[in-house]
């Protein structure tokens, strides 16, 4: 029985056969350490001990293959790995659709002998069809779970649907295992899954950049899905934190004044009266009472509100629609009735703040659903849009004076 230096070996040969016929495949393996596992379960890429990704694979699994099965093998743990990245399944996801849907990604890059599985794309693209479901080539996992589940969903409203005998038992196969309900889990691990979710990101980027201009054109697997994986959870990570931006606009406006205190001895000549450090702050927070924002975008404001007012802030709060509607002192009560309801002004809130003597911010809550005022601000202005507010590309957001950050769900 060969050892397992000699299987470690054995590996590395594979994949210098595969960095050879299949760069991607053979970049990304080339980076992973191997792993030899008595009791492995099943051939695969994971965090391993050290939380470090890995490929572990049993010496049984590995050395009862052939060269061009392991080849194959590699090709298929790479593809799973890939696809479970596009598509971690949430609470609730069903296991056997899951692991379907997951199936029909990956039989689409290997070859015939090794994409044996009943799910194979092109036989269940056929059964779909017949029910007037597309099943379009090279998607990712959610797209095929998706449609997985419209087609369960036909079968069990037409059962008896006329079909070619291979067809029918594959039906018969889909139903039986649809009616799992067993789902994938709900306690998950959630810091493992981000800390394979970064060591996945990096793994497929450095792979990317390896590939010289020839092994890209001759990449049988589309690297623009990977591309765009990548360049979507890097637009993720790059989402500003706005709790902490908002806060940090509101914290930054406060100012400190010395005054004189009988209670406190001069620290330097140990007389009386001494000074004491006061923390002023004066915001004016105005929130946009328009027909547009809905009841849960309050809810979010106010929130928010009580914390900037929990942290010493003096706020007033002015309620405006097309005008001011009322203007009064938060005292951390959150007011029973909202007035206004109908359009939108920004103007009045701004040209009332620009009146007044002593002010040392203003923000405004919105959905950004109003033409942009003509005037600006003469106080730090930070416009806070709600969740399903205006977008960053939308042409009033440059226009609108001062910072602005977006609620984000």
């Amino acid at each position: 029985m060969n050892t397992k230096a000699h299987i470690l070996e054995s590996i590395n040969k594979s994949c210098i056969q595969m960095l050879l016929q299949e760069a991607f495949y053979g970049r990304i393996m080339m980076q992973l350490p191997k792993v030899i596992e008595e009791h492995a379960t099943k051939p695969s890429i994971q965090l391993w001990k050290t939380q470090v990704l890995s490929f572990v694979v049993s010496p049984q699994a590995w050395q009862s293959r052939s060269e061009v099965q392991r080849l194959d093998l590699i090709k298929r743990v790479i593809l799973e790995l890939i696809f479970s990245y596009a598509f971690f399944p949430e609470n609730g996801s069903a296991d056997a659709l899951y692991k379907m849907a997951l199936q029909i990604c990956a039989s689409q890059y290997l070859s015939p002998v090794a994409a044996t599985e009943e799910l194979h794309f092109t036989k269940i693209g056929a059964l779909a069809k017949q029910y007037q479901i597309d099943l379009l080539p090279q998607q990712a996992l959610a797209y095929y779970y998706q449609q997985l589940e419209k087609l369960t969903h036909a079968i069990k409203k037409n059962p008896a649907a006329t079909l070619p005998e291979a067809q029918t038992t594959l039906r018969a196969y889909l139903d039986f295992l649809s009616q799992s309900q067993r789902r994938l889990p709900q306690d998950f691990n959630p810091a493992a899954q981000k800390i394979l979710t970064y060591q996945v990101e990096t793994l497929l980027q450095k792979s990317l950049l390896q590939l010289s201009p020839t092994e890209k054109t001759n990449s049988k697997f589309p690297l623009k899905l990977i591309e765009e994986l990548v360049r979507q959870n890097r637009a993720q990570k790059s989402v500003t934190n706005w709790k902490r931006q908002l806060r940090l606009f509101a914290s930054s406006s406060r100012k400190t004044i010395l005054s004189n205190t009988i209670h406190r001895p001069s620290k330097r000549y140990g007389t009386r009266p001494g000074q004491k450090i006061k923390r002023r702050q004066k915001i004016w927070i105005a929130i946009d009472t328009s027909a547009s924002i809905q009841q849960e975008d309050f809810d979010l404001f106010f929130q928010e509100i009580n914390q900037i007012w929990r942290s010493g802030a003096e706020v007033f709060l002015l309620e405006c629609d097309t005008r001011i509607q009322k203007k009064y002192r938060y005292q951390g009560q959150v007011p029973k009735n909202i007035n206004g309801r109908g359009a939108t002004s920004f103007t009045p809130v701004l040209t009332l703040a620009n009146q007044q003597a002593q002010l040392d911010a203003v923000l405004y809550f919105t959905d950004g659903d109003g033409s942009p005022p003509n005037i600006t601000s003469r106080y730090p202005l930070l416009w806070v849009i709600s969740t399903n507010g205006m977008t960053a590309d939308h042409p009033f957001w440059k226009r609108l004076p001062g910072k602005k950050i977006k609620i984000r769900s």
